[in-house]
Formats: C-alpha cells, sequence, structure tokens
C-alpha cells in the first residue's frame, strides 16, 4: 500500500478512535480532512486500475460515512439533551421566582 493510502487509513483509525471517545469536534473537522485527503489521492493515483487500492477507497469510504453518519447523530443527541436541560434549568428559576 503506497504511503499516502497507509496515511488515509491512519486517519481513519484516528477517527473511529475520536468517535468512540465522543470527541465531536475534533472528529468533525478530521471528517473534512480525510474526504479532501481522499479526493485528492483519486485524482493522483490510478486507483480504478487497481483492484487493492479500489477495495481500500470502498472501505475508507464506507467507514467515513458510518462514522459520519454517528457523529451527526451524537450531536443531535447532545444537542437535544442540551436543550432539554436549559429548559428545565429556567422552569427551576421560574418555580424559584414564585
Amino acid at each position: 500500500m503506497p504511503d499516502e493510502w497507509a496515511a488515509v487509513n491512519e486517519s481513519l483509525q484516528r477517527l473511529k478512535t475520536l468517535c468512540n471517545e465522543q470527541k465531536l469536534e475534533e472528529a468533525l473537522k478530521l471528517v473534512k480532512e480525510l474526504d479532501n485527503s481522499l479526493r485528492a489521492q483519486l485524482q493522483l493515483s490510478g486507483w480504478q486500475q487497481d483492484e487493492h487500492l479500489r477495495t481500500i477507497v470502498i472501505d475508507a469510504y464506507e467507514t467515513l460515512s458510518q462514522l459520519s453518519e454517528k457523529l451527526t447523530t451524537k450531536k443531535k443527541e447532545v444537542a437535544s439533551e442540551l436543550k432539554n436541560s436549559i429548559s428545565n434549568k429556567k422552569k427551576i428559576n421560574a418555580y424559584k421566582s414564585l
């Protein structure tokens, strides 16, 4: 595997770790970097002619898609929890003022 593709694979592993550790902002930045990196590699390499590289590209994009979906879901959950927390705090303050 060329060094560039090894770097992409390493970044995917780092992204999985960030997702598992719920470091959402850092993970989202890495998703963008990975997408740009993959696009650049696809333009430079003859990936269509090389079965091994095609497999790497497909796996990379499938992994990226799954992790991106997981991040989006988690971000929505966090936003919902924050909204509920703010709402509850407002209710508590309203009760205190009675």
